[in-house]
């Protein structure tokens, strides 16, 4: 048995009660994994019937197979008369295959071309051979005694 896993899938029963009294109930049980799923079904006459939803829209994941079972209550009897495994199937499947492929044209890269090389000479000098460069100090003219002497004048006349 096939049930659509992203669509409606519609089960019928052909029921024979005979001597109840009560009004039956019937569902159909979906052992999914590690949990079971109830769906609800209505009988009108001799026939159950039982929509399983699109379980794509439910499930995380679907298992590839489960097994079902009828479950029908009766004036407070448990029923199980029917048992079978299904597997779930999409209803449209779409697959591509690449039918030829053109290769990918190589882009030009840019080049650069030496006709000569420079060479650089460098002298290396040794940890103790550097010094620290030597400051010079700024030397000024010594003032002259007429400026030495008018400031002392201003600050006493403060």
């Amino acid at each position: 048995m096939e049930i659509m896993r992203d669509k409606v899938t519609e089960l019928e029963f052909k029921l024979n009660l005979e001597g109840n009294t009560g009004e039956p109930e019937v569902a159909l049980i979906a052992e999914l994994g590690s949990y079971k799923m109830s769906f609800p079904g209505k009988i009108q006459e001799d026939t159950a019937t039982v929509n399983i939803p699109a379980l794509k829209d439910i499930l995380k994941s679907i298992p590839e197979s489960t097994n079902l079972r009828l479950e029908v209550m009766v004036d407070g009897a448990f029923f199980v008369p029917w048992e079978e495994s299904a597997t779930f199937k999409k209803s449209v499947t779409v697959e591509a295959v690449v039918k030829n492929s053109t290769p990918e044209k190589p882009k030009s890269k840019p080049s650069v071309q030496l006709t000569e090389t420079p060479k650089v000479v460098r002298e290396h000098k040794f940890v103790e051979d550097i010094q620290p460069p030597k400051k010079k100090k700024k030397e000024q003219p010594a003032p002259s005694s007429s400026a030495v002497s008018e400031f002392i004048k201003s600050l006493r006349e403060k």
